[in-house]
């Protein structure tokens, strides 16, 4: 039995390798050099990074990587799950900010009609949980509720998992203080020329693709 389970993984694992194999035979290679070229022909544009915005890794970093992020895209939660891990290894050596970018005209007036119509909220709530200290668990959180997630469940997620105050949350979401300053988030995207999410700026300079 032994033997004849180990021929059939042997057989799985070669036709899997020789699947992968054509199917890379079509993809053309990326020309590191080139991209690096491009990347350092931009004018860099620094970015005043603020004392209230969500920092990981060492603020008193060379590196600085600012993302503009919203907790309705899709491609922001898939950024989420692949560049913080990546970067873990260099976080002695890197700052990463998040500053909130909700693509919704109730905040962000680059838009001018409904888009995602919770992301101005889930934005506020980020801002509190930074305040709270764990906002990068709590963006997780959100990211990985991201289908389905509403206003209630940002909320239950707050005093559910992380023991917050409901009403002290509710509250911090609703205050002026948090207003300004996801307007103060919000006007640092548009000064970038930002138009969608997410974007990421490597000390001052735009990240594409």
């Amino acid at each position: 039995h032994v033997i004849i389970i180990a021929v059939i993984y042997g057989i799985a694992w070669l036709g899997i390798a020789v699947y992968q194999t054509k199917g890379m035979a079509g993809v053309k290679t990326v020309d590191l050099d080139k991209q690096v070229a491009a990347f350092f022909a931009q004018r860099p544009h620094p970015i005043a990074t603020q004392p209230s915005w969500a920092v990981w890794g060492n603020p008193d970093a060379k590196v600085k990587i600012v993302e503009f992020s919203e907790f309705q895209c899709p491609f922001c939660r898939r950024a989420s799950f692949s560049v913080k891990p990546f970067l873990h290894q260099f976080r002695r050596d890197v700052a990463l900010y998040f500053v909130n970018f909700p693509l919704d005209n109730a905040c962000n007036p680059i838009l001018n009609r409904p888009m995602h119509p919770d992301a101005c909220y889930f934005a506020k709530a980020a801002i509190c949980a930074n305040e709270m200290g764990n906002f990068w668990d709590y963006q997780e959180a959100l990211f990985h509720n991201q289908k389905g997630l509403n206003r209630k469940k940002a909320i239950d997620i707050a005093v559910d998992k992380f023991g917050w105050d409901r009403t002290a949350f509710q509250q911090c979401i609703a205050s002026n203080e948090t207003e300004a300053e996801l307007k103060q988030e919000i006007m640092a995207g548009l000064s970038m020329n930002i138009t969608g999410t997410p974007a990421f700026f490597l000390n001052g300079r735009r990240i594409r693709n």
